[in-house]
């Protein structure tokens, strides 16, 4: 099938410290719990996650950012994380079957990956302000 507009909430998760196979085996179960539509670890610090906003994704998105506020009360490792959330169209190859096959395209991810670095400058952690900076993009 070609391309398709759909929009969709994107939300970056960055670990300042670094993903590790600990860190990875902690988080990997709560993104597979939130059901994101799509997700990819971008190495070395960063998931994102994309959630169809049709299919509930802002509060797919919320669930997930409040599972991990949770656990970092538990754990150290994930006690820094910080998040940045878009939401927008971006392009996508669906199956036939209504799944998403491969990462959507837009930039909607470098908006939400801004959101999460420029949340690290300002006092408050996980912010998901409006706030950009000079940081690079995904592409």
């Amino acid at each position: 099938m070609s391309g398709r507009i759909e929009e969709f909430t994107v939300l970056c998760a960055i670990v300042p410290e670094g993903i590790d196979s600990e860190v990875n085996a902690i988080l990997t179960p709560l993104i597979e719990q939130a059901k994101p539509d799509y997700w990819v670890l971008v190495q070395p610090e960063s998931y994102i996650l994309f959630f169809r906003t049709s299919k509930g994704g802002r509060t797919k998105s919320n669930a997930f950012q409040k599972s991990v506020r949770d656990l970092d009360l538990r754990n150290e490792r994930v006690k820094d994380i910080l998040f940045g959330e878009e939401t927008g169209e971006m392009v996508v190859d669906m199956s036939w079957f209504g799944k998403v096959k491969d990462m959507p395209l837009g930039e909607v991810a470098n908006f939400a990956e801004k959101k999460a670095r420029g949340s690290s400058s300002r006092s408050g952690r996980r912010g998901t302000g409006a706030e950009t900076n000079s940081a690079g993009g995904l592409a």
